[in-house]
């Protein structure tokens, strides 16, 4: 909220959080890279250093850009949702069957073959909509009109015919389908993973790092799957330095909950 990312997101009025914590995992990865680069610089100088990262700060780098755009424009820049599109094809669609599709036209050629692909002719070559700056300034006639066009159209149609013309564009999806996701179950983006139950519940698909090493474009893999509660408390402890009869003693005492300990 302080760093105007919610601003940007929102309608005007309304601030809306992102709808995932990207702020986060920002924070955290900027901790990492702060960590990997001082541990560079310690490789050169033989010296350590103390490294931080920022939720506030993560959030305000990427609004760098539109820190920019305030500065050249004499004011703030508008909420996301009413800001003038850089394209003039840019936006999301509803199918005749209900599933949304973005489309992205960034390009004369895209909006030829676009058009091509669509049969829509009468626009192909139309002087009003010749040149993206052209696009952009048509939107207001043009868009409430291709949003009627593709309604017509089924979303399995929409998806060939888009396919067909090379443009930009995905069927809009749920953080749910991502684990039948056909790219990431195609490159190793999916690691088997036991959600329910603190670990012993089903095998889910999960997201993994996305980064590759190597000419084999390896993935890191999962260490250990998330353990029951107590799996690992015995472990723990043996490591702290408990021996085994102070810990039976202390399960005993009703200090320690029953072990859930899985055999590997």
């Amino acid at each position: 909220m302080q760093s105007g990312l919610a601003y940007m997101t929102g309608p005007p009025g309304r601030p809306l959080r992102a709808g995932a914590p990207v702020i986060d995992i920002l924070g955290g990865v900027f901790g990492v890279v702060a960590a990997l680069s001082a541990l560079r610089e310690r490789d050169v100088t033989g010296v350590g250093q103390k490294v931080s990262s920022s939720l506030f700060e993560s959030a305000t780098f990427m609004l760098g850009a539109l820190v920019v755009g305030s500065a050249v424009i004499g004011g703030p820049m508008p909420p996301m949702p009413t800001r003038k599109n850089a394209w003039g094809v840019y936006d999301v669609f509803t199918a005749l069957d209900g599933g949304q599709i973005f489309i992205g036209c960034t390009s004369d050629g895209h909006w030829q073959r676009f058009c091509d692909a669509f049969g829509f002719d009468d626009w192909r070559d139309d002087p009003r909509l010749l040149g993206n700056a052209n696009r952009c300034d048509a939107r207001e006639w043009m868009l409430p009109e291709l949003e009627r066009r593709i309604t017509q159209l089924p979303l399995d149609e929409i998806l060939a015919k888009c396919e067909a013309a090379r443009v930009a564009y995905s069927r809009v999806g749920r953080p749910d389908e991502l684990s039948v996701d056909p790219h990431l179950l195609a490159n190793g983006g999916l690691l088997a993973t036991a959600v329910a139950g603190f670990g012993g519940g089903p095998l889910v698909g999960i997201p993994a790092l996305p980064v590759e090493f190597g000419d084999a474009r390896d993935r890191p893999g999962l260490e250990r799957q998330p353990p029951r509660v107590g799996e690992h408390t015995d472990d723990i402890l043996g490591a702290a330095g408990y021996s085994a009869r102070e810990i039976a003693d202390l399960r005993t005492a009703g200090i320690l909950g029953a072990s859930t300990h899985v055999p590997a």
